[in-house]
């Protein structure tokens, strides 16, 4: 009986022994892992990328090139990051726009789309981009009365061929001239005069025509069209 007991009693002390070594080795294995996967924000500093005017910004560490995202283009960008981390950080305007100049904390910092920085203390980095003002072409009287041409010989394709073998009398010349209006006269081969108003700028058109004894005076037609639609590409470089 007495050897039945010290046989039990040895047997519970063996599997204590074997179970209770065990536990602990597997907790702290968690709270390693645990502790290295947890970045102590107390310890971190602040950067924040952000844009005035349209345009995008993207960011990369430790000398990897920044990549903007296709579809959805960021516009700011917020990174906590250890003191002394290294950053490369890029700009890129929108479409109609222009990229100016980064500056930092409201200081003029640099010209250059891409930078590379070193953030030691949390800081704002800005993207500045200004908005390109499209100068207003304005179209010579060359032009016009090309244009009127070439729209007179699509309008009436056998046109071309009675100017040029000079029996009718057709002719077009430019009749005036002045900032907001350029007027080109088109005389037909039946006598009609036709008087092309055209506005320099945008291009638009409208036609009036006078038939000697037959209109009293101009009379505008229903015809309206874009000037700049026909002037050669070659007649803008």
């Amino acid at each position: 009986m007495i050897l039945c007991m010290a046989i039990t009693i040895l047997t519970t002390a063996c599997r204590k022994s074997k179970s209770n070594p065990t536990e602990p080795s597997t907790t702290e294995t968690h709270i390693e892992n645990s502790s290295a996967d947890v970045l102590d924000i107390s310890n971190t500093v602040l950067l924040k990328i952000e844009t005035e005017g349209l345009g995008y910004v993207a960011y990369a560490e430790d000398g990897d090139t920044p990549a903007f995202d296709e579809e959805y283009p960021a516009q700011s960008g917020y990174v906590n990051a250890m003191p002394g981390t290294r950053f490369t950080i890029s700009a890129k305007a929108s479409e109609g726009w222009i990229f100016m100049k980064w500056t930092k904390d409201g200081s003029d910092f640099s010209v250059d789309e891409q930078i590379e920085i070193v953030v030691d203390q949390s800081v704002c980095y800005i993207a500045h981009f200004d908005f390109i003002e499209e100068e207003n072409i304005q179209m010579t009287e060359e032009q016009a009365l090309s244009a009127i041409k070439s729209y007179c010989y699509a309008d009436n394709p056998e046109l071309e061929d009675m100017v040029k073998s000079g029996d009718y009398t057709i002719y077009w010349e430019v009749e005036s001239s002045v900032d907001d209006q350029i007027v080109v006269l088109y005389r037909s081969y039946t006598g009609a005069e036709l008087h092309f108003y055209i506005n320099p700028v945008s291009g638009d058109t409208h036609i009036t025509e006078f038939v000697k004894g037959i209109t009293d005076g101009e009379q505008r037609t229903d015809d309206s069209f874009n000037a700049w639609d026909y002037v050669d590409d070659q007649a803008l470089s």
